[in-house]
């Protein structure tokens, strides 16, 4: 009878040892998941700022390739201005002479 408590007590501590390391195994796999998933949320929120971002650059080139417009056009008229200034100038000095 001994034998047979000692076998008893053999395998239920086998059991509880291979239970045990279920339990670790199972630990680190929750462990590693939790880690997996903040890394996930991290990314998620890096790529929203970033889009955030580029949609601010973006509009901010809009808005600079505008003002670029706007001043070429400004240029042209000056430059015009000039050039009608400087026939003016010509014409002076043609009926001058």
């Amino acid at each position: 009878m001994e034998q047979d408590d000692f076998m008893q007590e053999s395998a239920s501590s086998s059991g509880l040892a291979a239970l045990d390391q279920l339990e670790n195994r199972l630990q680190g796999v929750i462990e590693k998941f939790q880690g997996s998933r903040q890394r996930q949320l991290d990314a998620e929120r890096d790529v929203t700022e970033a889009k955030s971002l580029l949609a601010k650059k973006d509009y901010e080139i809009e808005r600079l390739m505008r003002e670029v417009e706007e001043l070429r056009g400004e240029r042209d008229q000056v430059r015009k201005r000039i050039e009608t200034l400087l026939d003016q100038v010509e014409t002076l000095d043609a009926s001058g002479s």
